[in-house]
């Protein structure tokens, strides 16, 4: 599909993360009430966003975790945990043309992990990913193309706008009861773009190494390398993806 503004050719699948924030509203909303109904509208957020992408998924799966944690009151209750499963299995069914394809590839070797954290040191936002505006912002973009190309450019591109920073600072003090989740999604996400260990303008020193990769501050991201399923995650900058939704909404 082509986008005349930025003159670029985007995917269909990528204008269905659409579909992650869907999966994210129908959580906040079932906290709300705890309905049948809005349990349903969960299962089937989250099953048509493992059919459109298993990365979203993933993703989707760890705000799940952690809004059941900043609400982790309501989340252990019975009625609650009756509506988690209700979700989660219409979630299954609708994503078992997926899994079981996917299942049988994992079964013959065909997601075996990648050596060297499958390169997703390479594609991990850097700290000044989240302030050094996009090289085709029509205004002062072109006067960071040089930052953009070698280190905040591509994958690793976060920046939300400096008014939508400045407002969702605000909203971390005066946004409400609501901005609990918000807050949360922002601080998680946000880390977790780093990738394994922080950048900071293309640097990430040499303290430590692992799998091949030096780095001197370690970040959440390793911890991922240890759960089935996000081994091989190759592009952690994707993780900005829910952060800068979560700091849009405290902008709001």
């Amino acid at each position: 599909i082509r986008n005349d503004f930025f003159g670029e050719t985007v995917t269909v699948a990528g204008l269905l993360t659409g579909v992650l924030a869907f999966g994210i509203l129908a959580v906040l909303a079932l906290y709300e009430e705890h309905t049948r109904g809005r349990a349903l509208a969960l299962g089937l957020a989250v099953g048509l966003t493992v059919l459109t992408d298993f990365t979203y998924a993933l993703m989707l799966l760890v705000a799940l975790a952690v809004l059941g944690l900043v609400h982790l009151r309501q989340t252990v209750q019975r009625e609650m945990l009756l509506r988690l499963l209700q979700a989660g299995g219409l979630a299954l069914v609708l994503s078992l043309p997926v899994l079981i394809p996917s299942a049988q590839d994992v079964r013959a070797g065909e997601y075996a992990a990648q050596p060297g954290l499958g390169g997703a040191q390479a594609y991990s936002a850097d700290l000044l990913s989240w302030v050094v505006p996009y090289s085709r912002q029509p205004l002062w973009g072109s006067a960071f193309d040089a930052t953009n190309a070698s280190v905040t450019g591509g994958e690793r591109v976060e920046f939300t706008g400096f008014v939508v920073l400045a407002l969702a600072a605000v909203g971390l003090f005066a946004g409400g009861r609501r901005r609990w989740g918000w807050i949360a999604l922002a601080a998680v996400f946000g880390l977790l773009s780093f990738g394994p260990g922080l950048h900071v303008n293309g640097s990430t020193g040499s303290a430590f190494s692992y799998d091949g990769f030096h780095f001197s501050v370690p970040m959440p991201f390793l911890l991922l390398e240890h759960i089935p399923g996000f081994r091989g995650f190759r592009a952690p900058a994707r993780f900005g993806v829910v952060a800068s939704l979560a700091l849009i909404m405290l902008a709001a």
